[in-house]
């Protein structure tokens, strides 16, 4: 009822200004109350043009799922002086073009603490430690087990998706063929 939300831009969907604007507004048409993208000094331009349109825009820095390629795998962020100097570069520039929240994506529990203590935004973490942001994601395919083959070490599965999912397959298989 009082939900927030918020749509993740799909990859290569906001590689211009032009086209996140765009994209955002069709998200918002399709039903989202606000957006989300990936990067940090690199989108703040089209953060703030999505913004200027009225629609309200999350960040999104440390590991960035949609880069995991380019990054060399799932590697935890903030671990040097100069990648958390990164990380507040982009967490102050995507403040300062009008986010009004940022999700830390697997950033060192320390490194979470010091990029939330410097905004005047809520952070939202994941895989970032206890107590370092203002609020924490639970992602859904780690806590139903839907992959079982990646399951992030800060993750806690409550269920076995992917488990369940076979043996149902398996159990429709054997009633096909005994008909």
């Amino acid at each position: 009822k009082n939900a927030l939300i918020v749509s993740d831009f799909p990859i290569n969907t906001y590689r211009t200004v032009e086209e996140a604007r765009s994209n955002a507004a069709k998200l918002v048409e399709a039903g989202a109350h606000s957006v989300k993208l990936e990067g940090g000094l690199r989108q703040a331009d089209k953060v703030k043009a999505i913004v200027d349109d009225g629609i309200p825009v999350m960040g999104h820095l440390g590991m960035l799922p949609q880069r995991v390629k380019e990054e060399g795998g799932y590697k935890k962020k903030g671990k040097s002086d100069l990648e958390i100097e990164a990380l507040l570069e982009g967490a102050l520039a995507l403040q300062e073009a009008g986010c009004f929240s940022i999700v830390l994506e697997s950033v060192i529990p320390n490194a979470s603490r010091q990029l939330t203590d410097q905004l005047n935004i809520p952070t939202i973490g994941i895989g970032c430690g206890k107590g370092n942001c203002d609020g924490e994601i639970a992602v859904i395919t780690d806590v139903t087990g839907a992959y079982p083959w990646f399951v992030p070490p800060f993750a806690t599965q409550r269920a076995d998706l992917a488990g369940q999912t076979t043996e149902a397959v398996k159990a429709y298989l054997a009633a096909m063929k005994n008909r």
